[in-house]
């Protein structure tokens, strides 16, 4: 996973969750997701620490990507 002070797109998340981009959307609309920032008109931006703080769900399974990730790269 990225440093934990950069942002992810919807399209990261959508690969993160293999969703499509419109599911993060309808997510963040319903509060699943925070709302993450505007960068522009049509680009939203959602740090990672505020994905981490969002739910109890969300981070788990963040932070479970994260060490499978660090796991796997340790083995390389």
């Amino acid at each position: 996973m990225k440093n934990l002070t950069s942002t992810l797109s919807a399209m990261d998340l959508a690969k993160i969750f293999q969703v499509d981009r419109q599911t993060i959307y309808r997510w963040r609309n319903i509060g699943r997701l925070p709302e993450g920032i505007l960068i522009s008109q049509r680009t939203r931006r959602w740090p990672i620490p505020d994905l981490l703080r969002h739910s109890d769900e969300l981070s788990i399974f963040l932070r479970h990507l994260s060490q499978d990730e660090n796991t796997s790269s340790e083995k390389i």
